[in-house]
């Protein structure tokens, strides 16, 4: 008898431990199809790809038109007196220059956005962002440049406005009282500098 019952109490510890593997695998399993649900494994799909290419393409269409009106003239030598960098771009908000204007009436709609100025002085390259939206929290971007060279009879402008100072770019280099954010990157030709000017679009 005694045999028998060994036999009947490893049969039962034996189906014991398969019936906790069985439960456990189910939890395992199941752990598995909620972490699916909720951790997006696949953030990027085509309709994304063909949004940010389509916002791309409006931001580099705008920058050619607004290159073309020479807006991005007008706004490369414009600067922010009281900060001593390039002004700050606000769409919608007081009087809009030209290529606020034309910004806000691009991408307003359609796109959240970030407007990069980037210069060279001396060896170091320096950016400044002239909107307030900020740098964009996710890395699906795209992005449109335009380069906007400058020259020494350039006139320079100020504030929010951009009104004309009277003072082109190389008074900068003669008069303290002139300022201007880019340094005069070539003092024995025309060419003042060049400024990248970038819209990020997300």
């Amino acid at each position: 008898m005694s045999g028998t019952h060994t036999q009947r109490g490893s049969f039962d510890r034996g189906q014991a431990y398969t019936l906790e593997g069985i439960v456990g695998a189910l939890l395992v399993a199941l752990a598995l199809v909620l972490g699916i649900q909720v951790v997006d494994i696949a953030p990027w799909t085509d309709s994304d790809e063909e949004k940010l290419a389509d916002l791309e393409q409006q931001a580099a269409d705008m920058l050619a038109v607004a290159d073309d009106q020479d807006l991005l003239g007008e706004v490369a030598t414009c600067v922010d007196p009281e900060e001593d960098e390039p002004v700050l771009l606000v769409p919608g908000v007081g009087e809009d220059i030209g290529f606020e204007e034309l910004l806000g009436g691009t991408l307003d709609s359609t796109a959240q956005y970030a407007v990069e100025f980037g210069y060279v002085n001396g060896t170091e390259y320096e950016t400044e962002l002239t909107t307030p939206q900020g740098p964009p929290s996710s890395q699906a971007v795209a992005s449109a440049t335009r380069r906007v060279p400058l020259f020494d009879d350039d006139e320079l402008r100020a504030g929010s406005g951009c009104q004309r100072t009277g003072n082109v770019l190389a008074d900068a280099d003669d008069d303290e009282d002139v300022y201007f954010y880019l340094e005069n990157q070539d003092e024995d030709s025309d060419l003042y500098g060049v400024v990248t000017i970038r819209v990020i679009v997300w």
